[in-house]
């Protein structure tokens, strides 16, 4: 019998039961999931974690079947804007202040042991973003009567805003601006019809409407 060819069909047999060996290890359901609110699940193996140019810190928990989990950081470690760590049964994620927007992967990795063989594997992508401004006003509406009168709307809104009036040809109504908000002044109606009219507040982010009746 020729040996050579002997040793290979060996071979190739240990090789077969090596592969249903590794094709049974990862077909037991070995997984890593994180979660929590501040995900925005794109897909089973993809999360992304936000932050605004603040920075900050966040839980992350993990959970998985694996018998072991480990963290890689395939950006390295000069880049020191984000890190992450193992924090309970969890991720913590802390990212320093910035005043441009950047992203870093980091990898979360289920092991069989502490040896490191690697069954599963999710992708945590952090993303620091400048923050959006909320605008807020503290009323969106007003009936006036025929008479006239005013009233003053206070404007909530971390960033620089600005009101204007929908058509500045319609002389009836007037806006006055303050640091907290702008106040609505509005004429005596002799025109015989209702009317409506649009205050326009915006910041960089959003526009909002507040909008004017008065009687006939």
């Amino acid at each position: 019998m020729n040996t050579n060819i002997t040793v290979k069909k060996r071979f190739a047999a240990a090789l077969a039961v090596l592969s249903v060996c590794v094709l049974l290890l990862v077909g037991t359901g070995c997984y890593v999931r994180l979660s929590g609110p501040v995900f925005v699940v794109e897909d089973k193996k993809t999360y992304e974690c936000y932050f605004g140019f603040s920075g900050g810190s966040k839980a992350i928990p993990v959970t998985s079947d694996c018998s072991f989990w480990r963290i890689e950081d395939h950006a390295g470690t000069s880049d020191s804007w984000v890190s992450v760590t193992k924090s309970g049964d969890g991720l913590l994620v802390t990212v320093k202040p910035s005043d441009v927007p950047r992203t870093k992967q980091i990898m979360v990795y289920g092991m069989t042991d502490e040896a490191g063989l690697t069954v599963a594997g999710t992708t945590l992508t952090v993303r620091q973003t400048e923050e959006k401004s909320p605008l807020n006003l503290s009323s969106y509406e007003q009936e006036f009567p025929q008479s006239g009168g005013e009233t003053t709307v206070t404007v909530s809104s971390k960033t620089g805003w600005s009101v204007e009036k929908s058509n500045k040809l319609a002389m009836w109504y007037s806006i006055t601006r303050s640091d907290a908000g702008f106040t609505v002044t509005v004429g005596e109606n002799d025109k015989g019809r209702n009317r409506t009219a649009k205050v326009i507040v915006s910041n960089k982010d959003e526009t909002k409407t507040f909008v004017i009746t008065q009687k006939k």
